[in-house]
């Protein structure tokens, strides 16, 4: 499959491909290359078991509305949820105000993996 150019694009339709397409894409090529480096290591291509981690890192102003003030850990900026098989390969990564308790990110981050991964379950 061959995509046009960026600059050939109509200027009315760039944003829209870039936040749409261009996101999807890269999740797709995610997918693939996990699940072949999973088959390649003698590994199920759909992981039973997934580690989660969050990290707050500091931000200015600049670059968006997610922000904010995590007094846990005395950072002002953003946080990150990720999620990774037990082969250090991501899942699923979510990025948000720091503001957001560690309980609520993990439920935000889990919530759109519960159909794509039939095999990965709490305990």
């Amino acid at each position: 499959m061959r995509f046009l150019p960026w600059w050939a694009l109509p200027a009315c339709l760039a944003g829209t491909i870039a936040t749409a397409v261009v996101p999807a894409a890269l999740l797709l090529l995610n997918a693939e290359l996990r699940e072949a480096l999973r088959a390649r290591l003698g590994r199920d291509p759909e992981p039973s078991a997934g580690i989660v981690d969050s990290q707050s890192v500091k931000s200015t102003g600049v670059g968006g509305q997610e922000r904010g003030f995590d007094p846990a850990k005395k950072v002002r900026g953003r946080k990150r949820h990720l999620l990774v098989d037990t082969e250090g390969l991501v899942l699923e990564a979510r990025v948000h105000s720091a503001r957001v308790p560690d309980q609520d990110g993990i439920r935000l981050l889990l919530e759109p993996v519960r159909g794509r991964f039939a095999r990965l379950s709490h305990s």
